[in-house]
């Protein structure tokens, strides 16, 4: 078999999307002091608009401006999802550490499978973009609708997904029984996730660094 290709999912994989959105709606309260109840409204904003398929920072703003009973700027509040320093900080403590070494390894290619906008979710991982070439940065809108295409264009290679979203695992290994599965046990979807009496992952973990040893079991 060539070299093995491993996949991480960024939402609640290797970027914190609960602490991110504390640190915007904290944010946002401190940029508006004379609005009351700033962290409601964004709450509330931000739930009315996940009927749509992929969050987008835009649409977020203006929903969120139509509860606010006056004029704020609509680009200051909407830089607040793109702010790097906010961004950096809510990758998972582990992540460059564990993106490091596995970079390390010459027998593993490190790529990303990732639902949402690609200029959002790409912003996310801005500063570990570096351990992933262009080619092998897979963010779609719906990534389920592009999980056989992905896997099909491994062919001959060993693909491993680390996704913390159990039903993307359970379609993966669907399609392609060879696929290693390591659920993250963590986030909202893990929180969320049904037991299946069809498929159990071929590994569970809580953090990033148990990926590691794992990976040792693949050196060859």
């Amino acid at each position: 078999m060539q070299s093995n290709i491993i996949l991480f999912d960024i939402d609640y994989t290797l970027f914190d999307v609960g602490k991110f959105k504390d640190r915007v709606f904290d944010t946002l309260e401190k940029l508006l002091p004379d609005v009351a109840n700033v962290k409601g409204i964004a709450l509330q904003s931000y739930d009315e608009i996940r009927k749509f398929s992929a969050f987008n920072p835009e649409l977020f703003t203006a929903q969120f401006l139509t509860h606010i009973p006056m004029l704020h700027s609509k680009k200051l509040l909407q830089n607040v999802w793109t702010d790097k320093a906010i961004l950096l900080d809510c990758l998972y403590p582990e992540t460059k550490m564990v993106l490091e070494k596995i970079s390390q390894q010459h027998n593993i290619t490190l790529g990303i499978f990732s639902s949402g906008l690609g200029f959002f979710q790409k912003a996310k991982i801005e500063t570990i973009a570096g351990y992933f070439s262009e080619e092998h940065m897979h963010i779609h809108t719906i990534k389920d609708e592009k999980l056989s295409e992905i896997l099909s264009s491994y062919n001959g290679r060993r693909v491993i997904l680390v996704d913390d979203y159990m039903e993307v695992l359970e379609k993966a290994k669907a399609i392609d029984n060879t696929v290693v599965t390591m659920w993250v046990k963590r986030g909202k979807f893990a929180e969320r996730a049904a037991i299946s009496a069809t498929f159990v992952p071929d590994f569970t973990i809580d953090t990033l660094i148990e990926v590691l040893p794992i990976l040792d079991q693949f050196d060859n």
